[in-house]
């Protein structure tokens, strides 16, 4: 189970041997070995997972049960991203070089694009998802109109492209590097004027590829993830790095911004996650899932960890319910809702102890309701042998 964050800790280096393990949830059973990918609806509630077996699954997270398998790649599906809309999935594979358009409400393939001339690594949609970028080996990022399917420009870099992120305002694209075996040549993140395709700046950022990218809801920061284990934190504008976290033995193919835009949770390839304050990189948490983890994603809460193994299995991890990067709002919305209703009731009751009837207008202001309507559903809703009715404009007490 992950330990708990110590709030008595006096010094950095306590925080910094804050350790435990995770115990899993959920255990998903079906892909036929590696599961490449992962990504999840914005409710939390699916998880969709790409595999060495060329599948996509649908899986709800609640029981675990499959819901949907996707049949259609040629290859492992090394890439999945939700599209803003959350009603259409875009994926990519090994062997057949396209990238596919899956609808998620009928369940069926909406569109493929062309093939491309390069494996492709790497996949990012527009946040007005009017564009899809891939990169590959070919270091070719290539922008595609979603609606009419077709390639509309390209832009070069000087070695293949291993991931892709677009600011979340749509001004800048990041490109991070897939370096040649034999060059020794650092890793590098282009960043890109993604309207105009103009180079702005060019970061040296890690030893070998640079696998994870990420950048924060205000489009100020970057985040990068290395082959080399490494997290760097930079400041978009000025290109400058603030500061390296380590920590990672194996490459990060993880990097969640949480939902306060405060915390970052990091993960690497040996199963490792490790929770970071985002102001000054302050490492408050490190756990251990599984080893050989080849995908990995956090749920909208933050709540829960997913990952995907090299035996083909997706796993669900709970985070500690004290862990401080955990989204509370639905609690709290839940818990205001539940005490609205209850003062609802308790109100209706002495209606219905003091009145014989009363009109309708006054009981929407006694019960807090925002419309007539609103308010006639909830009594229509209340149970059956609730001794109260509606006459026209009046409620009467059934007595």
């Amino acid at each position: 189970m992950i330990s708990r964050l110590l709030t008595t800790a006096n010094t950095l280096e306590d925080l910094n041997n804050l350790a435990g393990e995770l115990i899993p949830n959920l255990q998903l059973e079906g892909h036929e070995f590696t599961v490449w990918s992962l990504a999840l609806t914005h409710d939390g509630m699916t998880i969709i997972s790409g595999g060495q077996d060329a599948t996509i699954r649908l899986w709800d997270t609640t029981s675990g049960k499959e819901i949907h398998k996707f049949v259609g790649h040629d290859g492992p599906v090394y890439g999945l991203i939700l599209m803003p809309d959350g009603k259409r999935l875009v994926s990519i594979a090994d062997k057949d070089l396209a990238v596919k358009i899956w609808d998620l409400e009928t369940k069926t393939l909406k569109t493929s694009l062309a093939p491309n001339s390069a494996h492709i690594n790497a996949v990012a949609v527009s946040p007005d998802q009017r564009y899809i970028v891939t990169g590959g080996d070919d270091g070719i990022a290539r922008f595609w109109d979603i609606d009419r399917g077709i390639m509309l420009r390209y832009l070069e870099h000087s070695q293949g492209i291993y991931t892709i992120a677009i600011s979340p305002d749509g001004r800048h694209m990041l490109c991070g590097s897939k370096k040649a075996p034999t060059a020794d040549t650092p890793g590098v993140i282009w960043v890109w004027d993604f309207e105009l395709g103009v180079e702005l700046k060019t970061l040296e950022a890690h030893k070998g590829h640079v696998t994870a990218l990420a950048m924060t809801a205000e489009s100020r920061y970057i985040l990068s993830g290395g082959q080399d284990g490494e997290v760097h934190l930079w400041d978009l504008e000025t290109g400058t790095l603030l500061k390296t976290m380590t920590g990672h033995s194996a490459a990060v193919i993880m990097i969640h911004i949480a939902a306060d835009g405060r915390h970052v949770i990091t993960g690497s390839n040996d199963g490792m996650v490790r929770a970071w304050l985002l102001r000054g990189g302050v490492l408050l948490q490190s756990s251990t899932s599984t080893e050989n983890v080849h995908s990995m994603t956090v749920t909208p809460d933050g709540r829960q960890l997913i990952t995907g193994s090299i035996d083909g299995n997706v796993e669900i991890w709970d985070f500690d319910k004290l862990s401080p990067w955990i989204d509370r709002t639905k609690d709290y919305e839940e818990e205001q809702k539940a005490a609205l209703e209850a003062f609802r009731m308790f109100q209706l009751k002495k209606v219905i102890t003091r009145y014989d009837t009363l009109p309708l207008e006054r009981l929407l202001i006694l019960l807090r309701f925002n419309s007539m309507e609103e308010l006639e559903d909830w009594l229509l809703d209340l149970p059956p042998e609730t001794p109260v009715k509606i006459d026209g404009a009046l409620l009467v007490v059934k007595k």
